[in-house]
Formats: structure tokens, sequence, C-alpha cells
């Protein structure tokens, strides 16, 4: 008898952030986030990649959702979202929490201890 193996579902998590590195500082703005960290749950690996929508005259916030989503992105840890991006990503299925600290990093550890709020 063939066993089959169980995938395990890795979700990738965007945090938002100033800069495209783990010491860069959070950014609490979800919409015109300049940057977005992304990682595996439960993995130190991450990667910083720009937000396409920072300059977008209107609908930032929705513009960076579709990109999230393309990317994969199952939970969002951020400051302020707007009421469009909010809609957006509730019909994304994708979890958001409130972050709070200087730094990615110093968000990153306190979403690891179960130490931030989840929005919706």
């Amino acid at each position: 008898m063939i066993k089959k193996e169980e995938v395990k579902k890795v979700s990738l998590i965007a945090v938002t952030s100033s800069g495209s590195q783990r010491d860069s500082k959070f950014e609490i703005r979800f919409g015109r986030s300049p940057y977005f960290i992304l990682l595996e749950e439960g993995s130190d690996k991450l990667e910083g990649v720009p937000n396409p929508g920072v300059e977008a005259e209107g609908g930032a916030g929705v513009k960076a959702v579709q990109f999230l989503m393309d990317k994969g992105v199952k939970k969002l840890i951020t400051g302020k979202v707007g009421p469009h991006a909010k809609s957006a990503l509730q019909e994304g299925d994708i979890e958001v929490y409130e972050g709070s600290g200087d730094r990615v990093g110093e968000v990153i550890d306190k979403y690891n201890l179960g130490r931030l709020e989840r929005l919706f």
C-alpha cells in the first residue's frame, strides 16, 4: 500500500515596511507602504518587495491587495487599512493583524509569540 505524504501548506505573511530588510522601519500605512516584507510562517527567510501601488493616484490599497494575492499572501501585518482595502482583503481571505513596534523584525517576533491582535 502506498502512503501519500501530507502536503503541509505554508502561510505566506506580508509585513508593511519602509525598506526591504528585517531591520527596516515598520510602516503603519498599508496602501502607501513603500515595501512589503514577505516571509513563510515559521521560517526566518524573508524577501523585501516594492509595493507597486505606492505611487497610485487612487486605489493604492486595492492595488496592493491584488499584488499580495498574486504573491499568495494569506496573512498581513500592518497598522492602518482603508475601507476599500479592507473589503478587498476580506474578499481575498487575507487575515489582517495589527502590528506594533519600530522595526519589522520586532513586529515579526511579536507575531511569532502570539502578541499581535487579529483585526479581521
